[in-house]
């Protein structure tokens, strides 16, 4: 599997940690099977390492209840939005999100008495020069361009995503208009998305980490902290690459393209983390490398697994009454409690817990 950002990553002993598990595991078992249906693993013989990273902690901070509005007075797209610098930057066969803030109830779309919409329209197109793109002027429908799915207000953000048609070429800018309904005058927003190739893997990774990768089918993980540093992206850089929001209550985000699980970024500056760390009395850098490698095998092979049996037994995931896409799923699962729950307790815990 292509990566599909421009992003470098070197996880070093904790890369060698997921290589060492997934080799472990017996080809002719019942779990390799169920893998092979979905990435097509073929155990490659080459091992790999890589330089060791230690993890720094930083400041928490606490999160503010959301305090809906039967009608919304607030609606915005938190991000840059110019020709320049697009508010979302569109992959070929591929689908990315932006998220825009508002004040109004969750089930402001869905409820029976007065029930609001979100309007999506084309206002301007510019196709790149070198490439041709259609006709002179504007095309009639947005959908001819670009299909967006839209998505119910949920805790003050409202998601649309975004997938390029087969009409569409390299390097086309689209102009787009969100019409969130209100009472009076409707909330509008104005922003940019540009059309891009796949971008190819950066020239400083390791050909060996990822030759196994290619080989091996699983999808590709990312680190992501706070801030950015060394070859590991930050939160700012995540949002503009992804289209989705990381903060401290945010422990990964699964890219799903199509219906395949394209790579996984692990947020390594979460609450769950630090809070883990914050119980080991006198940590040392040894502790702090552990409890990192934990962090990121638990979150990374639950992530693939929950993934994987959802997709092989056909599973529609409802909540409310609306369907929900698998990746809002496995994000949320994580965030309530579970994480905390593989960080904290092990096996001898739980027996103890049980009286076994």
């Amino acid at each position: 599997n292509k990566r599909k950002e421009s992003i470098s990553i070197e996880s070093g002993d904790t890369s060698d940690l997921l290589k060492s598990f997934t080799r472990s595991m017996p080809l002719n078992s019942d779990l390799m099977k169920l893998l092979q249906n979905t990435f097509k693993i073929d155990m490659p013989k080459k091992k790999s390492k890589g330089n060791k990273k230690v993890k720094k902690d930083k400041k928490t901070k606490t999160h503010t209840p959301f305090l809906p509005e039967r009608y919304p007075t607030i609606f915005k797209l938190n991000k840059s939005n110019t020709e320049e610098k697009p508010a979302a930057q569109i992959p070929l066969g591929g689908s990315r999100s932006i998220t825009f803030s508002t004040d109004v109830e969750n089930q402001y779309f869905d409820r029976t008495e007065d029930p609001g919409d979100l309007q999506i329209s084309l206002l301007s197109f510019k196709p790149n020069d070198q490439t041709g793109g259609t006709a002179p002027g504007i095309p009639k429908q947005l959908s001819s361009l670009i299909n967006i799915t839209k998505a119910s207000p949920n805790e003050g953000k409202i998601k649309i995503s975004m997938t390029p048609s087969q009409q569409i070429n390299v390097g086309d800018l689209v102009q787009i208009q969100a019409s969130l309904s209100s009472p009076g005058d409707d909330l509008v927003q104005h922003f940019w998305v540009k059309i891009v190739d796949k971008e190819k893997s950066p020239q400083n990774t390791k050909e060996i980490d990822d030759n196994y990768n290619e080989s091996l089918g699983l999808p590709q993980y990312h680190l992501v902290y706070k801030e950015k540093k060394d070859s590991f992206i930050g939160w700012d850089d995540f949002e503009e690459k992804v289209g989705e929001d990381m903060d401290y209550f945010t422990i990964m985000h699964p890219l799903v393209e199509g219906e395949r699980l394209d790579s996984i970024f692990i947020n390594m500056d979460s609450k769950v983390l630090k809070s883990y760390k914050s119980k080991i009395k006198t940590i040392t850098e040894e502790q702090l490398e552990v409890a990192d490698k934990k962090y990121l095998s638990s979150v990374y092979f639950h992530t693939l697994f929950l993934f994987t049996i959802a997709k092989q037994k056909k599973y529609n995931i409802h909540q409310d009454q609306k369907d929900v896409d698998i990746a809002e799923f496995l994000k949320d699962i994580f965030s309530s409690h579970y994480s905390e729950f593989l960080l904290n307790f092990g096996t001898e815990e739980l027996m103890a817990t049980l009286s076994i």
